[in-house]
């Protein structure tokens, strides 16, 4: 009985398509993996920002006699501060300017996913995320 002998020369030639079938198999759930990831990040980012945007603007918005248009507008720099597109700001009361004091005020900060997205893939296409933060009025 013979030893089949193999050379160091014949093993990657052997070698070669199996590689690429596992390439080939591999690639595709790779990539999907990646970008879910930075989708998903993105998410955190843009929850993030909507929950600093509320709180900033409820900030104002439990001060002394500053309303919601200054609160509102407070919130709107902190977005854009952020690159966040195609958000709503609402209050509750409508109006804080209007409410007694120890009245909670909830501010609500929200925006769609899909503008939002950093790459073509938007996984999140009918998602919208929002923030709300509660404080008393002063």
């Amino acid at each position: 009985m013979s030893a089949i002998r193999v050379t160091r020369r014949q093993w990657p030639a052997n070698r070669r398509g199996s590689a690429l079938v596992e390439f080939a198999v591999c690639a595709p759930i790779m990539i999907l993996f990646v970008f879910g990831a930075i989708e998903i990040t993105n998410m955190i980012f843009l929850k993030q920002a909507l929950t600093s945007s509320a709180y900033e603007a409820a900030r104002v918005a439990i001060q002394g006699q500053r309303g919601a248009a200054d609160a509102r507008r407070r919130a709107e720099e902190v977005l854009v501060g952020r690159g966040v597109d195609d958000s709503t700001v609402v209050f509750d009361p409508v109006e804080p300017r209007d409410a007694e004091r120890g009245t909670p005020i909830r501010v609500t900060v929200s925006a769609s996913a899909a503008e939002n997205s950093v790459g073509p893939q938007r996984f999140s296409n009918a998602m919208t995320l929002s923030a709300s933060v509660n404080m008393v009025k002063e």
